[in-house]
């Protein structure tokens, strides 16, 4: 079964920030905190808020969970073979409720509306046009 996707990055030629970026695609199903990602970068919480900030007008942890609500949205309308809390969990969602929570914050929709509606496509037709780049990813790798 090929579990391989493209997901949207919020795009950056910040060393720093790719840094980040990198960890969080490798661990994105995992617990991370805003230490974890200053870690990854050998920087400061503090540097990387004010970096975040100032790239993409979000915090770190905002920038996290819409990397996740991405990558879940990319699993949904194009995996129709993993049910929703299979693709909330292995995203890095604790809980079916804040996964869909926050997909109907981000796509204005609940993930089973969202997937009813776009069926089977790509998910770089199904979110708004913002400075993005894809990515591959396998959320469900050992």
């Amino acid at each position: 079964m090929d579990w391989l996707i493209n997901i949207p990055t919020l795009d950056s030629h910040h060393p720093t920030l790719r840094k980040v970026t990198h960890y969080v695609l490798q661990n994105l199903n995992n617990f991370l905190t805003l230490d974890d990602l200053a870690n990854a970068a050998s920087v400061t919480t503090f540097y990387l808020c004010r970096l975040f900030k100032a790239q993409f007008n979000l915090s770190p942890m905002k920038w996290l969970w819409l990397q996740r609500t991405w990558a879940a949205g990319a699993y949904v309308i194009s995996k129709k073979e993993f049910c929703l809390t299979d693709i909330a969990f292995a995203c890095g969602f604790s809980s079916s409720a804040h996964f869909s929570r926050l997909f109907k914050q981000v796509y204005g929709v609940t993930p089973s509306k969202f997937r009813k509606e776009h069926g089977v496509m790509s998910i770089q037709s199904a979110i708004p046009t913002l400075n993005i780049r894809y990515t591959e990813f396998n959320c469900f790798a050992q």
